[in-house]
């Protein structure tokens, strides 16, 4: 399945702040992790120079067509929000992002 994040709804929620996962939650989103959603015509070459730039890791398989186009694991440095925050404001060919959730 695809996810289809609109930017505006994530930036909104950057804006709001992420609330925190309860503790011993079976379910919520990864603060390590995010899929990234780039425009037609963006290439592996790119986000890969956009992980060095922000010390992502590119997980698994770039695929353009797809929603998200792949998924980011985040290194040490700033946390999810700020990060999300920060590429959305400087990497004009990121459309949207979504966050990564996991259940059970």
């Amino acid at each position: 399945a695809t996810l289809d994040t609109k930017r505006l709804d994530i930036v909104y929620s950057v804006i709001e702040g992420f609330p925190p996962n309860p503790p011993n939650a079976r379910g919520g989103y990864k603060t390590d992790s995010f899929g990234l959603h780039v425009e037609k015509g963006t290439t592996e070459d790119e986000v890969q120079k956009l992980c060095k730039k922000y010390g992502c890791t590119l997980v698994g398989k770039f695929t353009p067509a797809s929603l998200p186009s792949c998924y980011l694991k985040i290194g040490p440095g700033p946390a999810l929000e700020a990060l999300i925050q920060q590429i959305l404001s400087a990497e004009p060919k990121v459309t949207t992002i979504n966050l990564n959730y996991f259940e059970g």
